[in-house]
């Protein structure tokens, strides 16, 4: 099977010497930086922690805003919720954040400046009651998605120096791993970025799902591909908020590179559809949407 992306997977491979083909070597690489179930956390809440800090520097956030973090087997992953006046709900699977990179990741994303942040931000805004509604099919809510991905990469520039210093001793991994381990990451997400068109073609039904899995796990080596296609049948192109929309937020930032976090929380408050539509926004004339 012909890899889309051979410069990536090359990349990866070199990055992961050894015997055994990539995916086996991958797994053995997986499995060296699983957090033990008793430090993940304390790792989840210093990265949460920090994660707000830098948020606060750049945004204003309500003197009583609060999160509230819920440790459940009871959802797959992480599911914020925004219960209004303020607070939110986030609910976690320890296994969402298995290892340093995800617990930073998940922090960012779901709270500060994530989701739970845009929503204190659209509350600031004021509006209709019906724009307090949140319709999660919706290009708005996918939009918001691809905000909360950037915002993660926003907030840390200096993304090896805090995983090097701060969550690799919290989780008992030795810090000068820290550098390789994040540039295989890396590359994993960029490789990650090839699955569209796989679930495109499951979800229009023109590829089966032991094809889409196959490809899925040997092209773009992802770890649960059984479950992204079960996300993927449920939700269809809500998972493009990940990667497409995540770029078009990305064209913004770009354009915007000395104002990147007021650009941001103008994005997740400012009349969204019209971005899509390709009017009104101020990334509208240079995304090409």
């Amino acid at each position: 099977m012909r890899d889309p992306r051979p410069h990536l997977g090359k990349a990866l491979d070199r990055l992961l010497p050894g015997r055994g083909d990539l995916t086996s070597r991958l797994a053995a690489w997986r499995a060296r930086f699983v957090i033990p179930e008793q430090r993940r956390k304390a790792v989840f809440m210093r990265a949460l922690a920090q994660c707000r800090t830098r948020t606060l520097a750049h945004w204003p956030l309500p003197p009583d805003e609060r999160l509230d973090v819920i440790w459940t087997t009871d959802v797959p992953a992480a599911w914020h919720r925004y219960l209004g006046h303020h607070r939110s709900e986030l609910r976690i699977n320890p296994d969402a954040v298995a290892d340093p990179a995800s617990a930073l990741d998940v922090a960012c994303h779901e709270a500060y400046p994530g989701h739970h942040a845009q929503f204190l931000a659209q509350d600031a805004k004021g509006g209709a009651v019906e724009d307090t509604m949140v319709i999660l099919r919706s290009p708005e809510q996918m939009l918001r998605e691809g905000a909360a991905v950037y915002g993660a990469e926003l907030a840390f520039p200096d993304r090896l120096a805090f995983m090097r210093d701060e969550l690799f001793p919290l989780a008992g991994f030795d810090r000068r791993e820290a550098a390789s381990f994040l540039q295989i990451h890396r590359a994993l997400a960029d490789l990650a970025r090839g699955t569209l068109p796989v679930l495109r073609d499951y979800y229009d039904g023109r590829a089966a799902s032991g094809d889409a899995l196959a490809r899925l796990m040997l092209e773009a080596q992802v770890a649960s591909p059984q479950a992204l296609l079960e996300f993927t049948h449920e939700m269809g192109a809500y998972v493009a908020g990940y990667s497409l929309a995540r770029d078009l937020v990305d064209v913004c930032i770009g354009v915007h590179k000395s104002q990147g976090w007021p650009a941001l929380r103008k994005i997740v408050t400012g009349p969204q559809i019209d971005m899509l539509n390709g009017a009104g926004h101020p990334c509208a004339r240079h995304a090409g949407y």
